[in-house]
């Protein structure tokens, strides 16, 4: 590292060139001698000793110099950086904890772009530590919150800088430690709802599809969960469509934590803008997980609600169902009015009386539904005048 000399001392250095040696000659010269590189290499190496710096050049029998990498510059950026990339693999949570926020304050800080990349991939590398599960946690950790953050003003270098991240977290989704699976799947929600271009962000949502599809029981949960959260974000129709499918076979999972959660998440989505097409989709396997008795009753619940969001949603004309296919639900909800779970019952009957309020039903069904159903509390309007 080339050293050079800039600027003037402080007022409490007397620069050396101005005194006299031991022999009454002048000691100064006009570039740093080796002396001075060495000192100014080992005081950058440690930040404790900055205030040591201008006696320590002095002592060195050298001209006071102005360091211009010294803490604030590229070279001891990049020694932090080292530093804050071993303490992620401390043993210590409370080692490990500070270094990531240290490491993350610096990445969000003013420093130069090429550094934060530089910061970034360090953390990659250490994702891929075979070797040390504390790394690997650290890194995820780290990048979780960066996924989350404002990496530049500039957004085409945020959106780059957080589109380094999106392959190598896909693959910690595989990751043998369940901590750093969970940071990685944490981070690519994060990246979802952020400016990353829509090619990544479905990329992630089909890596948890993946998952969902042919992963570990842990790695479906984990995976129909992530689907669960970003169901929630604002995030185009058709990424949540290529959802439909995998969650639709997912009522059929061995795990029931999966299936309770995959009819949780068509219950949302019977809510969304996603289009009709894939909303007329759901209504048989609803109808089907509703139906089978055997089912657990938390999961047929949801299945329910699913279908009442379906009916009852009116959102745009394409993502709203048919007439025909409400129609066809009637008996499905006119059938849960005998269910033994009070939600299924009340939800049944909260559809029931909004056939009879939208719809020009054949009387005899009319007939059956007005003696069969409670009537809904009017809502009441105040004057508030």
């Amino acid at each position: 590292m080339e050293l050079p000399i800039i600027g003037q001392a402080p007022n409490h250095i007397i620069p050396l060139n101005a005194r006299k040696g031991p022999n009454g000659n002048n000691n100064a010269t006009n570039k740093p001698g080796r002396s001075v590189k060495l000192a100014a290499n080992h005081f950058a190496d440690n930040e404790a000793n900055s205030g040591e710096l201008p006696e320590y050049l002095e002592y060195c029998g050298q001209p006071f110099i102005f360091l211009k990498t010294l803490f604030t510059g590229q070279a001891v950026t990049e020694k932090k950086i080292e530093d804050f990339m071993l303490s992620l693999g401390d043993k210590n949570k409370d080692v490990r904890n500070k270094a990531v926020c240290d490491l993350t304050d610096l990445i969000e800080s003013d420093i130069p772009v090429k550094l934060k990349a530089k910061s970034i991939k360090s953390l990659i590398k250490a994702l891929k530590n075979d070797n040390n599960s504390e790394l690997r946690n650290g890194a995820a950790f780290a990048l979780e919150y960066l996924a989350l953050s404002d990496l530049s003003t500039d957004p085409e270098e945020n959106r780059a800088l957080k589109e380094m991240m999106v392959k190598p977290l896909i693959k910690a989704l595989g990751d043998e430690d369940k901590s750093v699976q969970e940071h990685a799947k944490n981070a690519l929600e994060n990246l979802v709802e952020s400016d990353i271009s829509i090619r990544l962000k479905a990329k992630i949502i089909r890596s948890f599809i993946k998952a969902l599809k042919s992963g570990s029981e842990a790695d479906q949960e984990l995976s129909v969960n992530a689907l669960g959260y970003l169901t929630h974000s604002d995030i185009p129709a058709n990424l949540k469509e290529i959802m439909i499918d995998p969650l639709i076979e997912a009522l059929n999972n061995e795990n029931w934590q999966v299936r309770n959660s995959a009819a949780a998440v068509l219950e949302n989505l019977a809510l969304s803008d996603i289009s009709h097409v894939y909303k007329e989709k759901m209504i048989e396997p609803l109808i089907k997980t509703f139906s089978n008795t055997e089912e657990l009753d938390v999961i047929r619940t949801h299945a329910v609600l699913a279908m009442e969001n379906l009916v009852t949603t009116d959102s745009s004309p394409d993502s709203n169902i048919s007439l025909d296919s409400k129609k066809y639900m009637i008996n499905p909800f006119i059938k849960a009015l005998d269910d033994e779970v009070p939600a299924i019952h009340d939800s049944a009957n909260r559809v029931l009386n909004y056939y009879l309020a939208n719809f020009n039903l054949p009387d005899e069904v009319k007939l059956k539904l007005i003696h069969r159903i409670t009537p809904l509390p009017k809502t009441i309007d105040l004057d508030m005048q």
